[in-house]
């Protein structure tokens, strides 16, 4: 009776040990996978710093530069109908208020879905591009990083994408194509995505013919 009571205790004391074992793994892996889901969530939510500065400006300050903005189109039109040569400059701050208002109130529903606030950031000969992006339970900055180069084809700009992010986290390439092919296919521009490049790159066509520039043909001769 004593042998066979000591060899039961011994039995309960081993599963014993192990339960707990097993316990002490579950609930570390269960810590590292909410550690996991907060970290993941924190680098969802990342905000650019060039981002959050474009959104600074106070909506006064960006009126003031989409009136900028558009006063030098009216300008370059202006100057196009009467010459053969011209060129024009816009600014990162006239860009960004032309983006934050004529885009936004008029021109919104021709971004991807669930894209909106678009604005850049414009240094060393490339541009950052981020928007806010919402769809289901994501919401996100979505941005990039573009080189932009005018090919040996006229009109022809190529587009070198590096950097795509939500936050810090990696975007899938494949949905962003899909989704800006459509908004441009709804804008009448052509684009042709480059298969094989190192990075994620696309040609679009500028336009040869303008309505405000009846019978004239346009060249783009330098785009920086």
């Amino acid at each position: 009776m004593r042998i066979a009571r000591g060899v039961s205790n011994e039995g309960f004391g081993r599963v014993g040990i192990r339960r707990l074992k097993i316990w002490k793994i579950l609930v570390g892996l269960v810590l590292l996978g909410v550690c996991i889901l907060l970290g993941l969530f924190r680098a969802v939510r990342h905000v650019p710093d060039f981002y959050r500065q474009a959104l600074g400006i106070s909506a006064e300050q960006q009126q003031h530069y989409a009136e900028q903005f558009q006063e030098q189109v009216l300008q370059l039109k202006a100057t196009a109908a009467r010459e053969q040569r011209f060129e024009t400059a816009w600014s990162e701050a006239q860009i960004n208020g032309w983006l934050a208002t004529t885009v936004a109130d008029q021109h919104a529903h021709q971004l991807p879905p669930g894209m909106r606030d678009l604005r850049v950031a414009l240094e060393k000969g490339q541009a950052r591009v981020g928007c806010r992006y919402r769809k289901g339970k994501i919401d996100t900055v979505a941005w990039l990083v573009v080189d932009v180069v005018l090919t040996d084809q006229p009109n022809v700009l190529e587009f070198r994408i590096r950097g795509l992010k939500a936050g810090l986290v990696p975007f899938p390439s494949n949905r962003f194509q899909k989704q800006v092919t459509a908004s441009l296919k709804r804008a009448k521009v052509s684009i042709r995505w480059i298969e094989g490049a190192g990075d994620v790159a696309a040609r679009l066509q500028l336009p040869t013919h303008f309505a405000d520039l009846p019978g004239q043909s346009v060249r783009f001769e330098k785009v920086e």
